[in-house]
């Protein structure tokens, strides 16, 4: 198993290429196992053989979920890696293949972020809408008398686990469709509030346009990227310990 050094190393090397060749499908694929192959081993597991749906990525991102509801939240991402897979695989001179190829490239690094910022912080992933309702029906669950109530009119189909949502962080400023102003006081549901902030370590070379950061928001995990190549020489230690920084006082400098 290589290290998360060497997999991010790969990943750049196939996204700067130009033009990748149908076989680069599998490696992507695997690339994916391996990444997620580092999570089961950081729970002390031994990464499974086995296959789900055909595919072992989904079977170690299953491993992966183990009494860890909020790594659900890549879910998706291993899910969109084995469709692109599928694509390619089964049409490899497609006249898409070359942008398939880039798309699984995407997806395939969406995933080491992903995992790579979940080793450091535990709790990435637990607010995406994927783990929420697994994490909340633990938490907040509704009293019998409620959910009985919610099943007769209708609300909540039966045999599903009831949870209470919480409503998302409005911000402020928004506009609405078309860019008109919403009606709602200038408050609109955004992205929820940033709940994970992994940067780059001080001394890190990272490129333009590559990810300088891992961010999580109440609705989207991703890369921040970075303008201009350089080394990381500091970081906003005040953003690593109140991730609400950034939405809240977007202009405030490092203290």
């Amino acid at each position: 198993m290589r290290t998360l050094a060497a997999i991010e190393q790969r990943l750049d090397a196939l996204a700067a290429r130009p033009a990748l060749e149908p076989e680069v499908a599998a490696e992507l694929l695997a690339l994916g196992e391996e990444v997620l192959e580092h999570w089961a081993a950081a729970k002390g597991l031994e990464p499974t053989q086995e296959t789900r749906e055909g595919f072992r990525l989904l079977a170690l991102h299953r491993q992966g979920c183990t009494d860890e509801p909020s790594f659900n939240a890549c879910r998706e991402t291993c899910r969109e890696l084995v469709y692109h897979y599928n694509l390619v695989n089964l049409e490899p001179r497609h006249a898409d293949t070359v942008q398939r190829l880039r798309m699984m490239t995407l997806v395939a690094n969406h995933l080491f972020l992903f995992v790579a910022g979940k080793l450091q912080v535990r709790g990435l992933g637990d607010f995406c809408c994927a783990s929420r309702p697994l994490r909340e029906a633990a938490v907040h669950p509704i009293p019998p008398e409620e959910t009985r109530d919610a099943h007769r009119e209708g609300l909540q189909p039966a045999g599903r686990p009831a949870v209470r949502r919480r409503e998302p962080d409005l911000v402020q400023g928004a506009r609405g469709r078309h860019g008109a102003p919403r009606h709602d006081g200038g408050r609109h549901r955004h992205g929820g509030k940033l709940v994970a902030f992994t940067p780059k370590g001080v001394g890190k070379e990272v490129k333009a346009g590559k990810s300088c950061a891992t961010v999580e928001s109440g609705k989207w995990v991703g890369p921040a990227k970075t303008a201009a190549a350089g080394s990381v020489v500091a970081v906003n230690d005040a953003v690593v310990a109140t991730r609400a920084l950034p939405t809240t006082t977007p202009t405030a400098t490092a203290g």
